[in-house]
């Protein structure tokens, strides 16, 4: 699996598939930058179809903050062979990894497939809860570091 950077040529899908998450979460470049760890301007470049994130690491953390199919952005960010099929997905498990123990549990249930569907859906609220309360625990923080950076800035006599 090759992980270094690539230019812009390879880059369109993984530049779409930020700035539509980006939007769709209403973050700014700036907010999305803090939530991952990079600069700003980091994003901005992947936005332009500049660059690609450096490692599958980074990759995993943006889809992960976006809620973007794993596998859709490690493919859409090179982190695949260019020769290497689309990724195979279930159709049941739109959303849903099939690496979660509790959808391969769902999965290899023995209940109907109608229990399956209910079953899957129910994962899906959860994770959608649980990513929410996430996202907002680290929004907090970011803010909350923020605040605490600025008012580090304007008090007189502190050593920068």
């Amino acid at each position: 699996m090759h992980v270094g950077n690539r230019s812009a040529a390879k880059s369109g899908s993984w530049a779409t598939l930020v700035v539509e998450g980006r939007r769709r979460a209403g973050y700014t470049q700036e907010k999305l930058a803090a939530l991952v760890g990079v600069d700003r301007t980091t994003v901005w470049r992947w936005e332009k179809q500049n660059r690609l994130p450096d490692t599958v690491e980074l990759t995993l953390v943006v889809a992960r903050v976006l809620g973007i199919d794993q596998d859709l952005a490690l493919h859409a960010a090179g982190h695949v062979g260019p020769d290497a099929p689309e990724p195979e997905v279930d159709p049941r498990l739109k959303g849903l990894s099939p690496d979660d123990p509790v959808v391969r549990h769902i999965l290899s249930a023995p209940v109907s497939e109608r229990m399956r569907e209910l079953m899957l859906d129910r994962r899906r609220q959860q994770l959608a809860h649980r990513d929410a309360q996430d996202i907002a625990e680290l929004q907090f923080w970011v803010e909350s570091q923020e605040a605490q950076q600025k008012s580090g800035e304007r008090k007189p006599g502190r050593a920068a």
